[in-house]
């Protein structure tokens, strides 16, 4: 239980995308796109489309809240208020 405490925070996509990203083989991906459904546990989710090259941002379950190019991704600024502004935060 202890070690899955340690692996179970919200910044651990980070370290995923970080190995995937400096990997030299090839890395088994699982799919697991149902976990959207849930919102509950799903805060917010990051869907990497390899074959279209964008990044699809979620929030609270299935609302899409923002799509990028993986060419001209945004900043952490513009991203932030992309989520502002589709859930009508103001700042």
């Amino acid at each position: 239980l202890t070690v899955l405490h340690h692996i179970m925070f919200r910044d651990f996509c980070q370290i995923i995308l970080n190995i995937i990203y400096e990997s030299n083989d090839k890395v088994p991906l699982n799919n697991n796109k149902s976990f959207l459904s849930d919102s509950t546990f799903c805060e917010f989710a990051y869907v990497i489309d390899l074959d279209k090259n964008i990044l699809i941002c979620y929030a609270s379950g299935k609302k899409e809240y923002a799509k990028y190019n993986l060419d001209n991704l945004p900043s952490v600024d513009e991203l932030e208020d992309a989520y502002n502004k589709f859930f009508g935060y103001n700042e």
